[in-house]
């Protein structure tokens, strides 16, 4: 169950899987550029772990992650571009947050080299009854990121201005 809850929430793969991505739509095209999105997700994934408006991340490469040490044995490239995070706040601040990011595009996808934000209880997951979303773990103010090539730095300012929305 735990490998499952690591492929849902966070998507980690290493970057030996990078061209199995490529056949989802995930267009990579240059040496080096999903380490890079790997990296920027780990600076975003640091930066919520620290935000007290954040209450919870799911990064396999943060090692307060409760399967990090399986991610470790698994993903020898890295820990995906793809990371969840819960608010402190309930359904309408995580629908605002997803709302007002300027460079995190609002979709439901895997990603491509640019970086995107949902809300699965309003968007992938919208369907599925609340009880049944909440027993698997996908609460109302969960927002899931697929990070891209942007510059972490400016990925993470657009978070942090949503964030105060």
């Amino acid at each position: 169950m735990l490998a499952l809850t690591l492929c849902i929430l966070s998507s980690g793969c290493d970057s030996r899987s990078a061209p199995a991505y490529n056949n989802r739509g995930i267009a990579y095209s240059e040496q080096g550029e999903f380490e890079k999105a790997i990296a920027a997700a780990l600076a975003i994934a640091e930066f919520l772990e620290a935000d007290p408006r954040v209450s919870r991340v799911l990064y396999p490469g943060l090692p307060s992650f409760e399967g990090h040490q399986l991610a470790k044995q698994q993903m020898h490239g890295g820990f995906g571009a793809m990371l969840s995070f819960e608010l402190a706040g309930d359904f309408e601040k995580a629908n605002r947050v997803t709302a007002s990011t300027k460079l995190f595009q609002l979709a439901v996808s895997l990603g491509a080299v640019e970086s995107l934000i949902e809300q699965p209880a309003s968007m992938s997951h919208a369907s599925y009854d609340r009880d049944d979303r909440l027993a698997h773990g996908i609460k109302d103010e969960l927002i899931r990121l697929s990070v891209g090539l942007e510059d972490p730095t400016d990925l993470i300012a657009d978070l942090d201005q949503a964030l105060n929305g």
